[in-house]
């Protein structure tokens, strides 16, 4: 689903500001937009040990279908995301990536530098402030070239 439809969605519930998001309101969103999982989840930065946790939650019955955790060094930050992106999924059910996509992935390593750029490239896009956010997908792209994702963020930016 698009960064945006979720914005919009966020905002038309006064969800977003208000710090609640949880399982039973997730799922709401999750039916409005014809989802059927919701994915929710969280990081600690301590002192350059990083855990992400996750969870899935079922639309429909606001179950939490899976929980997950992945931790490691900052600097393993894309790792991470790979590994918890796989956890997460496996044993739902969920059809899976082509295998294409699947090799590209794995073998790509982005900079951890580039990853917090983006995501704060992203943070500054869902506040509106599309000129910072334009800023920092473009200093993303210096620091990893190959960064399609920041790409696809600048595109949207200037779409409007």
């Amino acid at each position: 689903m698009e960064r945006g439809r979720i914005k919009d969605l966020l905002a038309e519930q006064d969800l977003g500001a208000s710090g609640r998001v949880d399982a039973n309101t997730a799922a709401k969103l999750g039916k409005i937009v014809g989802a059927r999982y919701v994915v929710l989840g969280g990081f600690i930065d301590f002192y350059g040990d990083f855990r992400i946790d996750a969870r899935i939650v079922n639309v429909e019955t606001t179950e939490l279908v899976k929980v997950t955790k992945v931790s490691d060094k900052r600097d393993k930050l894309y790792g991470l995301i790979v590994n918890l992106a796989g956890s997460i999924t496996r044993d739902v059910n969920l059809p899976p990536l082509p295998r294409q996509a699947m090799e590209q992935r794995e073998s790509r390593q982005v900079p951890t530098e580039a990853l917090q750029l983006y995501s704060r490239a992203l943070v500054y896009a869902d506040r509106g402030d599309t000129a910072r956010a334009a800023e920092l997908f473009n200093r993303a792209i210096e620091v990893f070239p190959e960064y399609t994702e920041a790409q696809e963020g600048l595109r949207q930016l200037k779409q409007g």
